[in-house]
């Protein structure tokens, strides 16, 4: 097991730069297996999907079946790690709509599950939980007639969805909706609903921001809310950048805010 997390850690911004710096642990997997660079990288990859599925394996496969396959980077972008009340959703897509994906690996507990839904209700209407088969029984049990649907990652690496979501919007909250934009984001709202942002001190500023953001309509305000987060991550990077690419590093790369630099030095260091 412990060999396993230390191999994870590979699969990190940090490590990756590391990695291009002549890092001394990448060179010593490159020896052992024989490989290129990007062939050690796909052939550490498949040691953890094999062996320890973590919570990055099944944010790239995310990445790589949806974003990447179902949909595309012209028309559709992701966001990871949004927080959302006292809960953290792992991986939201936003394409004309937008999906929650709560992951719940072989290594997590779904004890904290239904108060993780519950949040995410107030800011999204869509939510899916992404689980091993191990959990299949229990998600079941837990969300039969919930509108949350179940998709579990299976042993071949593949997203096979057990349950439809449907749609719910009776706990959207525009309260929430303020609280997780950025300060460039709500004003955007408000100055393109409005046609102006409001005239006050520092100190009354946010609050007055907020009660204009309250007024709008709340099926207006949505649109505008899911623009706001779609645009954090679209046209970042084109298809075809991303797709050339090992897929083990795909997530990775488009997640981490890696620099233009960083990204040309990463192409030279797999030899692309």
């Amino acid at each position: 097991m412990a060999a396993m997390i230390e191999l994870n850690k590979v699969f990190t911004k940090n490590n990756i730069l590391k990695a291009m710096n002549d890092d001394s642990k990448i060179k010593s997997y490159v020896t052992s297996l024989g490989l290129n660079h990007y062939d050690t990288f796909e052939s550490l990859y498949k040691v953890l999907t094999d062996n320890y599925r973590s919570e990055y394996v099944y944010k790239n496969t995310l990445f790589n079946k949806l974003l990447l396959g179902k949909h595309n980077l012209n028309t559709t972008s992701a966001l990871v790690e949004l927080p959302i009340g006292d809960s953290i959703a792992d991986f939201v897509l936003f394409n004309g709509s937008a999906t929650v994906y709560e992951i719940k690996t072989e290594l997590d507990s779904l004890e904290r599950l239904k108060t993780q839904l519950k949040n995410y209700y107030k800011a999204f209407d869509l939510v899916y939980v992404v689980i091993s088969e191990q959990h299949l029984k229990s998600a079941w049990t837990l969300l039969e007639s919930s509108p949350v649907g179940i998709i579990v990652l299976t042993p071949k690496m593949t997203l096979s969805t057990k349950k439809k979501a449907t749609p719910y919007t009776e706990a959207l909250d525009k309260n929430i909706w303020f609280s997780i934009l950025r300060k460039y984001e709500f004003e955007k709202v408000i100055e393109s609903y409005y046609g102006f942002l409001p005239k006050t001190n520092d100190f009354k500023y946010y609050d007055a921001c907020k009660e204009l953001f309250l007024k709008i309509d709340r099926v207006l305000l949505y649109k505008m809310f899911l623009s706001c987060l779609k645009n954090r991550n679209f046209n970042k990077y084109s298809n075809k950048e991303i797709k050339v690419l090992p897929e083990s590093l795909r997530s990775l790369v488009y997640f981490s805010k890696f620099s233009k630099t960083d990204y040309i030095k990463l192409i030279r260091f797999l030899n692309l």
